[in-house]
Order: C-alpha cells, then sequence, then structure tokens
C-alpha cells in the first residue's frame, strides 16, 4: 500500500463511541460517531451552543431498539423543512434501529440530516 494511502485511510478513521444513558456532546467528539449500542432506555445526545462550534461534524447511530435522541439549544437545529427545530429523534415503534442522523455545524445552526431506511419515521420537535 501507498503512503498516500495509508494517509488517506489515517485520516478517514473515526473514532466510534457508544453512550447508554444521556450524553451532552463535547468539541472533542467533532468528526466521531456516537452509538446507543448496550442502551436499556433512551438516550438523548444534546449538542452544544451552535456559536461555539463552527464546524462541527458528528454522526449519530441508533443500534439499540431504545429511543435516540438528538437535541439542540433552543431552535438551534436545521432539519426538514424545519429552520428552528428543538430536537430530532427515532422513536417510532420497530423504525429504530440502524436510524442515524448527520451533524453539521455552520455557527448558527446544526444542519441535522437524517441517515434512515425508507420505513423510518424521523419525529423533528419545536417548542
Amino acid at each position: 500500500m501507498s503512503s498516500k494511502n495509508v494517509l488517506r485511510l489515517l485520516q478517514s478513521a473515526r473514532e466510534i463511541n457508544a453512550k447508554t444513558a444521556d450524553y451532552s456532546v463535547q468539541a472533542s467528539d467533532f468528526d466521531s460517531i456516537l452509538t446507543t449500542r448496550g442502551a436499556a432506555g433512551a438516550v438523548t445526545f444534546t449538542l452544544p451552543a451552535a456559536a461555539n462550534s463552527k464546524g462541527g461534524i458528528v454522526e449519530f447511530y441508533c443500534v439499540a431498539d431504545q429511543n435516540m435522541i438528538v437535541a439542540g439549544q433552543d431552535e438551534e437545529i436545521v432539519s426538514l423543512n424545519d429552520l428552528t427545530a428543538d430536537s430530532v429523534a427515532f422513536q417510532t415503534s420497530s423504525e429504530k434501529i440502524g436510524g442515524g442522523f448527520r451533524a453539521v455545524c455552520d455557527g448558527t445552526s446544526w444542519i441535522v440530516v437524517p441517515l434512515a431506511g425508507e420505513a423510518q419515521t424521523v419525529t423533528i420537535a419545536s417548542s
């Protein structure tokens, strides 16, 4: 393998961490993947304030048959035709496992894109 290919592999390596309880995402989690593997109940991932997170990218994957919620600060999530959402979630029975979200911060909002199959419902909540 060429050194160029080795470098490409190293640059694409991402840390994967399982969280089994509610978790506040830290800047040290940027460019990583967070899962719900092993969770015995719902898990809420809370994103940090967008103003302090520009350039942050985090992915979330539901790998337990439990609700997975990605919450932001008040009205800081943009997702599926909602500019001011508070959270997005997989919480419909039999439509959770394998669902995911990619969250990208532009410094104003967290743009949260569902990574889901056609039979998975994404719930978006706004206050």
